[in-house]
C-alpha cells in the first residue's frame, strides 16, 4: 500500500515532527515498484480518472443495495455506506435471543454464522474495536468479480433503482445469498430461544409446585 498525509498549514512544528518521525519508519517499506506505481498514479491521467469514477459508482449501487437489504432482516440493522466498501451491521437488538441459544459475544456470533449451514464471513469484535458484548460486524460487499462488473457497467450503467438491484442479482449474488442465510439463522435462533424460554418457564413451574 502507498498512502501520503496532507497537514494543516497551521500545524505545530511539533506535530510536524512527530509526523516525520512516523515517515522515518515506513519510507523503506515501500517496494521500488510500488512507489513507481504511485508516480504514475498520481500524475493527470483521464484513464484513471474515468476509472475511479466508475468504482465509485459500482460501491455506491453494491453498498445501497446490500445495506437495505441487511435492514429488512428483523432485528439487524445497518449503516448506509457513504464511501469505501464496508458498512457496520448491529444485531444488539438480537441480543436476547442470541444469548439465549448460547450465542454469549460477538465473535461467537461470527463463528455461528461462518459454520454450516450459514457459511456467512462477519469480522466482529476486537477486530473492529469493539466490546465482546457489543453484536456488531463490519461487512465487505465486494465478493465480485471487479473486472467483469466494471466492464458490465461501462456497457449500460444501472439508473434507476430497480435497474440497480438487478445490477447487485445478477453481477454479486453470492451477497445475496449470505442475505438470505442471515435471514434463516434469525429465524433459526427465534425459534430455539422460544424453545429455551419455555424449557425454562417450565423448570422453574416445576420446582415451584414440588414438595
Amino acid at each position: 500500500r502507498l498512502g501520503y498525509v496532507i497537514l494543516p498549514n497551521n500545524s505545530t512544528e511539533e506535530l510536524i515532527a512527530d509526523f516525520r518521525k512516523v515517515a522515518a519508519t515506513v519510507y523503506t517499506n515501500v517496494s521500488t515498484p510500488t512507489q513507481y506505481a504511485g508516480i504514475a498514479a498520481y500524475e493527470e491521467n483521464q484513464e484513471i480518472d474515468e476509472y475511479m469514477v466508475t468504482i465509485r459508482e459500482i460501491h455506491r449501487i453494491m453498498g445501497r443495495v446490500i445495506s437495505r437489504r441487511f435492514n429488512e432482516i428483523e432485528g439487524i440493522s445497518a449503516t448506509i455506506p457513504d464511501g469505501s466498501f464496508y458498512f457496520l451491521a448491529d444485531f444488539n437488538k438480537l441480543k436476547p435471543r442470541l444469548k439465549d441459544v448460547g450465542i454469549c459475544t460477538s465473535n461467537d456470533l461470527a463463528r455461528v454464522l461462518l459454520e454450516h449451514p450459514y457459511r456467512v464471513a462477519l469480522v466482529t469484535g476486537d477486530s473492529i474495536r469493539v466490546r465482546s458484548d457489543d453484536f456488531a460486524a463490519r461487512i465487505a460487499f465486494v465478493d465480485y468479480d471487479g473486472r467483469e462488473v466494471f466492464n458490465v457497467y461501462r456497457k449500460k450503467p444501472p439508473v434507476t433503482q430497480k435497474e440497480e438491484e438487478t445490477f447487485v442479482a445478477k453481477n454479486a449474488p453470492r451477497m445475496l445469498v449470505g442475505i438470505e442465510s442471515l435471514k434463516r439463522f434469525v429465524d433459526d435462533i427465534t425459534r430455539d430461544a422460544k424453545r429455551v424460554r419455555r424449557h425454562k418457564e417450565k423448570g422453574i413451574l416445576g420446582r415451584a409446585v414440588a414438595p
